[in-house]
């Protein structure tokens, strides 16, 4: 055995086995929880499966011992208290054994009593290999393809080559599976720490195009990228790649389940990989705009770039840029400065903020009395005008 689990890093191990206990109930933790528990990971979701009494009836009543929150499912119960997650599912089968031989991969083939017995082989955790438990994994739930390469990412496990080309003939099942399950793999998969180099894997393997549509050039740009893209926000960024250049790429993400935060971070980024790929002059003052217009998100942008087309002078340009503008200056020039200068609410009062700001945070104007005499001077005629016909209308 690779390690003797510790019950002691069950959240609340006693009054789980005090619960088994009262109600004549055996109860083993599966899958990733004794898998993470073997590697000395840190333990958040914790999956049981009881034997000799009901699942429901033991989950409401460990529930309530632990005055946690409880939701059915089709064959599962979850409880959740401070940031835990326990899930209490339907047995498999007749035993613990014949449970096992029916989940998907061998490093989740695993079980632990409440007596501390390991249940399983743990040899593919020792071997850091990620492996099918029976031939119609895939078959009996087509997201285990992603979920393989999500394992991988999280672990840093390699892949059996039999499961990887089972997998690959599998894949095309994805197109059956919801879209917000394969949004939930995904990210996950992208969070994990050896993501880069999976993703590599799943692009190459020609799993990618199956349920996202991507084009081979947009799968060429993605694994340039992925060479040298830094880890932060990965998941924005290769979400960009894969659709924050489509038409209506909002559209495209919210029927991909992506939450409109999320959603909105990928376009725009996207657009700031686009704006500095048709920039043709890498001047500060270009820069400056290219690090306004995009906010928080200029960075992934930039990184992007330089990773698909080089560039790699364009970072220092880029540090000396943010370094000069003045972000405490923005909020110099809002709606209300302006209706004070006599300034109309409307298309103009927006165009005089954008511009004036972006001149306060360069630098070109260096306080609000500049930047009102900066007003005044260049759209004096236009506030008079707009300011008129407002008055005609009330």
């Amino acid at each position: 055995m690779l390690l003797k689990p510790d019950l002691k890093k069950i959240p609340f191990i006693d009054k789980i086995a005090q619960t088994a206990s009262e109600q004549g109930t055996e109860i083993f933790f599966v899958g990733g929880c004794v898998r993470d528990m073997l590697l000395e990971r840190h333990i958040k979701d914790i999956d049981m499966v009881p034997f000799g009494t009901d699942y429901e009836k033991f989950a409401f009543r460990l529930a309530k011992r632990l005055r946690a929150a409880a939701v059915s499912f089709k064959d599962n119960v979850r409880l959740a208290r401070g940031g835990l997650e326990f899930d209490v599912s339907a047995p498999r089968g007749a035993d613990i054994y014949e449970d096992l031989s029916k989940r998907d991969f061998t490093v989740n083939n695993l079980a632990l009593s409440t007596g501390g017995e390991v249940i399983g082989d743990d040899a593919d955790i020792r071997a850091g290999l990620i492996r099918i438990v029976h031939e119609s994994a895939f078959d009996d739930d087509p997201l285990r393809v992603l979920r393989m390469y999500r394992f991988a990412s999280q672990l840093g496990f390699e892949i059996d080559g039999h499961t990887a080309e089972l997998a690959a003939a599998k894949a095309h099942m994805l197109n059956t599976v919801a879209a917000e399950r394969i949004f939930a793999e995904m990210q996950k998969l992208a969070e994990g720490a050896h993501a880069a180099s999976v993703l590599t894997k799943l692009v190459k393997d020609g799993v990618l195009r199956l349920f996202s549509d991507t084009s081979a050039v947009e799968e060429a740009r993605l694994l340039k990228a992925l060479e040298g893209m830094a880890a932060d926000d990965l998941f924005v960024k290769t979400s960009a790649f894969i659709y924050g250049f489509r038409n209506e790429a909002l559209k495209v993400m919210d029927r991909q389940c992506y939450p409109v935060k999320l959603a909105k971070r990928a376009a725009n980024t996207a657009s700031a990989y686009s704006m500095l790929e048709s920039m043709q002059d890498y001047s500060v003052d270009n820069l400056m705009k290219y690090i306004y217009t995009y906010k928080e998100d200029w960075i992934l942008g930039a990184d992007m770039f330089t990773a698909v087309n080089g560039g790699s002078g364009l970072k220092p340009k880029l540090n000396t840029a943010f370094a000069l503008m003045r972000f405490d200056n923005e909020s110099l020039i809002d709606g209300k400065a302006l209706s004070e200068m006599g300034v109309p609410a409307g298309k103009l009062m927006g165009e005089i903020i954008r511009d004036a700001s972006f001149r306060l945070v360069s630098g070109r104007l260096k306080d609000k009395e500049d930047a009102e005499n900066y007003i005044k001077n260049t759209y004096g005629e236009r506030i008079d005008e707009a300011a008129e016909i407002q008055n005609r209308k009330g």
